[in-house]
């Protein structure tokens, strides 16, 4: 666009006009070389009488919309052998105002939406006017008594036609009734000149140019999408899951560059979180109701949410119905988003013990790409839903590949639970053993002195054993290769290296810590069914008694 309009049908190497001058052609406008006196304002930034948007129909060809800076909203349906200047259908608009923006239907071809911006004759109203009939009739969206600031853009959503958003001076409103109503959106989202926005065809994400302010980007708009369909009745449900879009295990490489010295060469700006995006409504019971329900909610169990409203329970699931893990989210009243990082719990390491009741679950094992479902518990309140997790399209492993690597990991992971159980039998054996000590402190009879005697010789075989899995007490950084928990490691490094299917050097690593393996179960086998039962029979020798007899209480007169 300049005064007229052109078009190139190969790629910018030759243009056709296909208009006459489309704006008012005001002289009184075209004055830039009168400067006064002063230096040319030769950028032309003060000229006037320019097309400032043109707007192509995605639904009829030859339909094409145009917005000057002097006030003119002229359309074409013949591809620009006429066109009809609409301007003057449209009640409230002053003259000469300017159209930064039009935004043509996706759903309709005689349906567009006009953004007018008269701020530069101190006129801070905002006008946004729709059209569904090609500019014969108009309507107007959004006035004074809707939004905050004049306006400078606006999108419908391609999905779902009542759903739209108009950005002003003064922030980004929404609208989930076609524009009826609007509300000002505050969440992660500041005060700010919203110059323009798009909705992604594919991420479905609403991108958000400000000025001065970044760019922002609100991810996922399914959720208002679905109370478009269904009302906001979906608010006032106690729970509530919307549909999930698909996940991607994609893999980010680092960014290359900087500074060497003070400062920073680089700049990097906030990124969506890594996995599936799940939103959901959570209404809490009832407060007064809750307050009565205090002793309840504090004897519950830890990992349980009923009676707790600030919680949710989160459980991600095969289709066959096998648990894959399992999260706690802190919730508020309203609509909340987590994420789920596409991955499985882990198996616990040797040299760490059972966690406490009620414990975070440790995750990082990867799913494969397919299909999963997500359950949210809230008190008596359940929803699910699945969600589709796709492999990352750049990378070149194919899904046997992938699914190879999956069944190595299992295999490294069942002798890793081994190993856990038998450092567990051992922690298990140290504790009754401190326990017997501590009872038979005070005694010094022969069979006591034998219980002593074969559970402080029992203390140095576990830690004889405990040395072949994790050296744990020696000082400073040690890292020890031929130790069990060290080669369970390095073969799941090796394994966790690539979705490629295990090779020598996999299957090497495996090896050698099932050496380690074999070694320390039959050290445990033996200590347990030699060492342990005399020490069990020399126990019940000493007729020890874990509780002390009762004495009544005496009250004197």
């Amino acid at each position: 666009g300049s005064q007229f309009v052109h078009i190139s049908t190969n790629r910018g190497g030759t243009c056709e006009t296909i208009s006459a001058d489309l704006t008012t052609n005001d002289t009184a406008k075209q004055k830039q070389l009168e400067s006064g006196g002063l230096t040319y304002d030769v950028t032309t930034a003060e000229n006037h009488c320019t097309i400032i948007t043109i707007a192509p129909s995605p639904i009829q060809q030859g339909v094409i919309w145009v917005g000057t800076d002097d006030g003119n909203v002229q359309v074409t349906t013949n591809g620009g052998m006429t066109w009809t200047n609409v301007v003057r259908n449209m009640k409230g608009v002053p003259e000469s105002t300017w159209v930064p923006q039009i935004q043509a239907s996706t759903y309709a071809a005689g349906e567009a939406f006009v953004v007018f911006d008269n701020h530069r004759r101190n006129d801070w109203t905002p006008y946004v006017y729709r059209t569904k009939d090609f500019g014969k009739t108009w309507t107007r969206l959004v006035d004074d008594k809707d939004v905050w600031g004049y306006a400078l853009c606006m999108v419908q959503d391609p999905v779902e036609p009542k759903l739209m958003f108009v950005g002003t001076e003064f922030g980004l409103y929404a609208s989930i009734d076609g524009g009826e109503s609007w509300t000002k959106w505050k969440h992660g989202f500041p005060t700010v000149s919203t110059m323009d926005m798009t909705i992604h065809p594919k991420e479905h994400d609403l991108v958000i140019g400000t000025f001065g302010r970044a760019v922002h980007v609100l991810d996922d708009i399914h959720p208002l999408r679905e109370i478009v369909r269904r009302g906001t009745s979906v608010l006032d449900e106690p729970l509530h899951l919307f549909a999930i879009p698909d996940a991607v295990l994609s893999q980010m490489r680092g960014m290359v560059g900087g500074m060497f010295g003070p400062g920073d060469g680089e700049f990097n700006g906030e990124n969506r979180p890594y996995g599936a995006r799940i939103s959901f409504v959570i209404n809490p019971p009832d407060t007064a109701k809750n307050k009565k329900d205090d002793k309840k909610k504090a004897d519950a169990p830890k990992d349980s949410v009923t009676g707790s409203p600030d919680s949710v329970k989160m459980e991600v699931l095969r289709m066959d119905g096998e648990l894959l893990r399992t999260l706690r989210v802190h919730v508020k009243k309203g609509i909340n988003r987590t994420t789920w990082g596409l991955d499985r719990k882990v198996e616990r390491m040797p040299s760490r013990p059972k966690p406490e009741p009620g414990a975070s679950e440790q995750g990082g094992w990867t799913v494969l790409p397919g299909t999963y479902k997500v359950r949210l518990t809230y008190g008596k309140h359940a929803d699910s839903t699945t969600v589709t997790v796709k492999a990352d399209p750049r990378l070149p492993f194919t899904e046997q590949e992938m699914i190879a690597n999956v069944a190595f990991f299992d295999t490294i992971y069942q002798r890793v639970h081994i190993a856990t159980d038998a450092a567990d039998r051992l922690r298990a054996a140290k504790k009754t053993t401190e326990q017997s000590a501590g009872i038979l402190k005070e005694r010094s009879d022969s069979t006591a002195k034998k219980v002593k005697d074969l559970g402080t010789a029992l203390q140095d075989s576990i830690k004889t054993l405990n040395e072949m899995i994790d050296d744990r007490e020696v000082q400073g950084i040690r890292s020890d290769p031929t130790l069990l928990e060290s080669r369970l490691y390095s073969a799941m490094s090796y394994a966790g290296s690539s979705w490629y299917p295990p090779g020598e050097s996999e299957r090497t690593a495996l090896r050698h810590a099932m050496e380690s393996l074999k070694k320390l179960a039959d050290a445990i086998n033996t200590f347990f069914e030699r060492d342990w039962l005399k020490y069990k029979d020399a126990v019940d020798a000493a007729n020890i008694n874990f509780f002390e007899p009762y004495a009544p209480i005496k009250v004197g007169n």
